[in-house]
């Protein structure tokens, strides 16, 4: 229990920005010279640590990393690691990964999912959606993968803003049997937590405060 706590843990105090621990995380990754340098269990917190925290010198070295890597877990942590970029310029290039043949076909969602979930990205990653939509209908559409868009597009929105924006691209798209289920989960994902931040954002803030 104590090896699954750990990592968690040090996750959470990098992506929180203690001092202590974003300091020795970008000294690990400074001193990696190949992605196996680091422990498996912390190699996705210590990259995006580092692209989140540095730039793009440290962006170009996991890209390098992503491209020569044959370890699918590695692959992962990279993609991973790329994807917390806080930097508009990075997450274009990040992007214009997922159509092209730096990217395996397989690792695509796990991308999408992973700079939807970062709110700096969270944009860009969307018009992407919209804008690709075709490739990724061409591509996906015979694979389970496809049901997964809606569901990862749904779990990073949270506002009405959201929810309309999420309405007028995916309610067009609810006569495709396989988004149905999933589009349908989306919206009332989406409303439920609209209604929680309505319920609890000022206590909580408060508390912060």
């Amino acid at each position: 229990e104590d090896g699954l706590l750990r990592p968690l843990i040090i996750k959470l105090m990098c992506d929180s920005h203690d001092p202590e621990a974003t300091s020795h995380a970008l000294g690990l990754f400074k001193q990696a010279n190949q992605p196996n340098s680091v422990a498996g269990s912390l190699r996705s917190t210590i990259f995006a640590t580092a692209a989140e925290q540095r730039g793009a010198v440290e962006f170009e070295r996991l890209l390098n990393w992503h491209k020569t890597t044959t370890s699918a877990e590695e692959r992962v942590d990279l993609a991973a690691g790329l994807s917390a970029t806080i930097q508009p310029e990075l997450a274009k290039i990040a992007l214009g990964l997922l159509t092209s043949k730096s990217v395996k076909k397989q690792d695509v969602h796990f991308w999408f999912k992973s700079l939807m979930r970062n709110p700096h990205t969270r944009v860009e990653t969307w018009q992407w959606l919209q804008t690709n939509w075709e490739w990724v209908k061409h591509n996906f559409s015979s694979d389970f993968g496809y049901t997964k868009f809606p569901s990862s597009s749904a779990a990073a929105f949270s506002t009405p803003e959201h929810l309309g924006i999420y309405k007028k691209f995916f309610t067009p798209l609810l006569d495709e049997p396989a988004l149905t289920r999933n589009i349908r989960q989306g919206l009332e994902e989406i409303e439920s937590r609209m209604l929680w931040r309505q319920r609890d954002l000022d206590d909580v803030a408060g508390y912060l405060k």
